[in-house]
């Protein structure tokens, strides 16, 4: 008798399109795995009009170009999924329509929130009505029912994914151009970290290794350098990637401070003997301090730190004009000292991070294994690449443009992304621009994401000037809208 195969729990609908994200290690979804971009459906045929035939932005004020903050529970989504139905009854095809979020289960959700919503409407002229007052533009049900059934016919092509997704098919129709080979496959950190233990190993042997670890912290020399390689390549390596060589030079022409100089403050500290008793005794710990390299402790010395903040007494004790100028030479020393030791860490420290990228990148290469970090550093790093471009690769363009949980979108991310938003927001074209997040809510830190500034005024990160509004969804309008 044949084993009765469970019930399956329903879950949201996941589109297996440009945006499939490729699980580690899986080939299941096959529009992740390489294959030719399906051609448009007869359905979205109107996508090939020019978009400005479409729709004007200057006839409906509702779909001008726009970034949306939005707190918890305001409804991000469902304001989403709104400007997603608005453009589809202003007759927008809907692959034309790229909307992106940062996990497979909140772009499941979205295209749940929009099919969901078409096919209440579909089913009900009461269903109906409600969607048109939520849209503020006219629609019944047998309208609702074709935009439904055009959303079912473009399924296999929807552009409603995650970023990750997205960049992800980018890199595959242009890996010559990559450099990648043909067959390369994201894997998860568990197995890119044996590649980035290789590449560790691979820079240990070179002979300018333990000089850059000095450099980079001399009260961390005791431990093993292949830990502290490691933990540095863990906590910054990210950020490297993120930046240019430059922004880690920002001291300029910084040098130490020779010996003699602090030996000289230090006798002078030391002569300090017919002092009040107190104050010779600080002035003694200080110029120990200086002789034994203690820059911490010197900048901490209590003498030190009355002179610096101005006070005429320590300890109750008046401080002599020639303690108080021994104090302000060896201030003015320490933090000459400490300038130099952060620039030289620092630069010890991109320099460590260059050679280990050095390494690993060729190791990546050779395995075909790459993390979701490298495919957006390979695109924003590697090519610039323009959205016609990129339609022409992949077989289809995109006019509009939607991004959700936008402060969790890295720097190389946007770098990305910038050439498409340019393109959607264009003045006259009939393309729109919209994304939805709240700078309070960052979750991706891991990935580089910038929160502050991220809806600076005017919208300064997007460097897109006027072409785009600022809004606020308050509390008070989801609940009227949900």
């Amino acid at each position: 008798m044949a084993k009765r195969t469970p019930a399956r729990k329903a879950r949201p609908l996941q589109p297996a399109n440009l945006f499939a994200e490729e699980a580690p290690g899986s080939d299941s979804i096959a529009a992740g795995a390489g294959e030719s971009a399906p051609t448009h459906s007869s359905n979205s045929s109107r996508s090939d009009q020019p978009a400005a035939e479409l729709l004007s932005a200057a006839s409906d004020p509702a779909l001008a170009n726009l970034v949306q903050q939005a707190s918890a529970g305001t409804g991000k989504t469902f304001a989403l999924s709104n400007r997603f139905l608005r453009l589809l009854v202003r007759g927008v095809a809907p692959d034309s329509i790229l909307a992106s979020t940062f996990t497979r289960k909140g772009a499941g959700e979205i295209l749940d929130r929009i099919v969901s919503r078409l096919g209440a409407a579909a089913g009900s002229d009461s269903k109906a009505a409600k969607l048109a007052s939520e849209l503020e533009l006219p629609l019944t049900r047998a309208e609702a029912t074709q935009l439904l059934r055009k959303m079912v016919d473009c399924l296999a092509t929807l552009q409603i994914g995650t970023l990750d997704g997205f960049f992800n098919r980018i890199a595959r129709a242009f890996c010559f151009e990559l450099g990648l080979p043909p067959d390369w496959t994201v894997v998860d950190p568990l197995r890119a970290r044996v590649v980035h233990e290789q590449a560790i190993e691979a820079i240990l042997g070179d002979q300018a290794t333990p000089q850059l670890l000095r450099l980079m912290s001399k009260a961390e020399a005791d431990r093993r350098v292949a830990d502290m390689v490691a933990t540095t390549v863990d906590e910054l390596f990210v950020v490297y990637r993120d930046s240019t060589a430059e922004a880690w030079d920002q001291f300029g022409q910084v040098r130490p401070v020779p010996l003699a100089e602090f030996e000289e403050v230090a006798n002078g500290l030391e002569q300090l003997e017919n002092a009040p008793s107190q104050i010779a005794e600080g002035a003694r710990k200080l110029a120990a301090q200086l002789r034994a390299e203690s820059w911490e402790d010197a900048a901490g010395n209590g003498l030190l730190k009355k002179v610096r903040e101005g006070a005429s007494h320590y300890y109750k004790q008046a401080i002599p004009d020639a303690a108080r100028d021994w104090a302000r030479q060896a201030d003015s020393l320490i933090r000459r000292q400490v300038a130099w030791l952060v620039a030289s860490r620092t630069i010890a420290t991109r320099d460590l991070l260059a050679r280990f990228d050095a390494a690993l990148q060729p190791l990546q290469l050779a395995v075909g294994e790459l993390e979701f970090a490298d495919v957006t550093f390979h695109l924003a790093r590697n090519i610039r690449l323009q959205p016609k471009e990129i339609a022409d690769r992949l077989g289809r363009r995109t006019e509009h443009l939607l991004l959700d949980e936008f402060q969790d979108t890295a720097p190389q991310q946007w770098a990305v992304l910038k050439p498409l938003a340019d393109h959607v927001t264009q003045p006259e074209s009939g393309r729109t621009f919209f994304c939805v997040g709240d700078r309070k809510q960052a979750i991706y830190g891991w990935r580089a994401g910038k929160r502050r500034k991220r809806f600076g005024y005017p919208v300064g990160p997007f460097r897109l000037g006027t072409r785009v509004q600022v809004s606020f969804l308050r509390l008070s309008e989801a609940a009227r809208l949900c």
